[in-house]
This record gives structure tokens, C-alpha cells and sequence, in this order.
């Protein structure tokens, strides 16, 4: 795949459908996913470093941008002005706009991670769902 290629008009419609849920996270949401994703996993692994190698060796360096960028327009969007300003203040919204996005990258980069391993990286976004 050619990495300038034009992002597609739709995701997996399993992405689009983390995409679709992170949009309407309540507050409570937010921080019990920032939780979650705080938790190291048992399985010792490092999430950063594992989707660095993920996204190193995948042919699709604009699809991965566009999907952080839906990411980040999309978690929390329907909070109201005060709890978004508070859940961003206290960091929290960081974290769990890291948890989903590293959740639809698990979906996106599945053939270079591996079942397994996209399931443990997106797991503190299915725990939530």
C-alpha cells in the first residue's frame, strides 16, 4: 500500500464503532477508562513500545495520522464544557484519548500485532464496552 495514499472514505466497522462509542463517553467513562489504562498489564508487555514497532512497520503512516486525528475529535465530545474542562486539567482525558486511540490502532494494525496482542492492548477499552 502506497503511504500517501488517500486515507479510505470508512474504517473497519470496528473502528468506526470505537469511534462512535468514545464520542459519547460520560465523565464517569472518562475516568474509570484513564484508570483502567493507568493499570500496568499482567502480561508485562509495553503498550507504547509494542504499537511504536506496530506503526514502524505498517504501510500506512497517513491512515494511522487520520485515526488519531478521528480519535481525538471524537472522545468526549458530548461532555459538557465544565467536565471536559476539568477531566483535561487533571490529565484524565489525556489518558483515555490514549486508551481509545490505542484501541482502534489494536483494530487498524491487528495484522502486524496479532490477535493476542491486540486484544491485551485494547483491553482497557473493551473493559469499559
Amino acid at each position: 500500500m502506497d503511504p500517501h495514499a488517500p486515507v479510505p472514505d470508512g474504517w473497519d466497522p470496528a473502528i468506526d464503532a470505537i469511534l462512535l462509542r468514545a464520542r459519547r463517553l460520560t465523565d464517569a467513562e472518562i475516568v474509570a477508562l484513564a484508570r483502567g489504562y493507568m493499570i500496568t498489564p499482567e502480561t508485562g508487555f509495553d503498550r507504547v513500545r509494542v504499537l511504536a514497532i506496530a506503526r514502524a512497520r505498517a504501510d500506512s503512516p497517513i491512515q494511522i495520522r487520520a485515526l488519531e486525528h478521528g480519535v481525538a475529535e471524537s472522545i468526549g465530545a458530548t461532555l459538557p464544557g465544565p467536565s471536559a474542562h476539568a477531566l483535561r486539567r487533571l490529565g484524565l482525558m489525556a489518558i483515555a484519548e490514549r486508551a481509545v486511540t490505542d484501541a482502534a490502532l489494536a483494530v487498524l494494525l491487528q495484522d502486524r500485532l496479532g490477535p493476542p496482542m491486540a486484544a491485551a492492548i485494547s483491553r482497557p477499552w473493551s473493559d469499559l464496552a
